[in-house]
């Protein structure tokens, strides 16, 4: 018997005292989150790093005069996809920053680019398609910061180690009206069994059972005067 069955009958018995209901209970909720322990506990994602240090040369490049880099979110995909590829290599080993530049330059040879004294998208030209140590400095700073921040951002978020049950366990935290949380779990004993709105569906009817006693004193706090 679920919590709108019991109001069903409630409310066919004529029992109108003030009390808690399922509505007062949803109206209380002003947001809710779903997580599982293993996303929670694995430190930044790959897509995570590369879009703080997008985000960071966007910066230094509007700091250098140049507005034409957009935002993470406007970003056309073969440029996300650059910056993935970016942040992967420098998560992968400590190598210097000319190897951003390495994979960046042999990417756009792959594609057709070839070195211009002037950036022409429409002819593939560009002027960085040269050795690392002959490009301008603030070139070079470029990929000095993308590798620092790539580094920084994974030494900052390192994760914790990593096991297969952490995927199974669900969270739901509900955040109250005043500011309080309440949170549910949902955990599966069998991987093969486990489905992700399942468990959030579980955690959440967790969470809300956790709401009836706490609701109930609030209310009882207030007839008592």
């Amino acid at each position: 018997m679920n919590d709108q069955t019991i109001e069903q009958e409630i409310q066919a018995k004529g029992l109108t005292a003030p009390r808690i209901t399922p509505a007062d209970i949803e109206e209380n909720i002003v947001g809710e989150f779903y997580f599982t322990a293993g996303s929670a506990t694995r430190g930044a994602s790959m897509e995570q790093v590369a879009e703080v240090a997008h985000e960071v040369n966007r910066a230094y490049c509007q700091a250098l005069g140049d507005a034409s880099q957009p935002s993470w979110d406007d970003a056309p995909e073969w440029q996300r996809a650059s910056a993935r590829m970016g942040a992967d290599l420098h998560t992968m080993g400590d190598f210097g920053p000319e190897a951003s530049h390495i994979s960046w330059m042999n990417q756009k040879l792959e594609e057709g680019w070839k070195y211009g004294p002037v950036k022409n998208p429409e002819a593939k030209e560009h002027p960085c398609i040269v050795p690392f140590d002959q490009l301008p400095l603030e070139q070079q700073a470029k990929d000095h910061i993308f590798r620092g921040v790539v580094h920084a951002v994974n030494a900052a978020f390192p994760g914790a180690p990593q096991f297969t049950a952490l995927d199974l366990l669900t969270f739901c935290v509900l955040v109250l009206k005043n500011g309080f949380t309440v949170t549910g779990e949902s955990a599966c004993a069998s991987p093969e069994n486990f489905d992700a709105e399942l468990g959030r569906k579980i955690a959440r009817q967790n969470a809300i059972g956790k709401m009836w006693p706490l609701m109930g004193y609030e209310l009882q706090s207030k007839l008592a005067g």
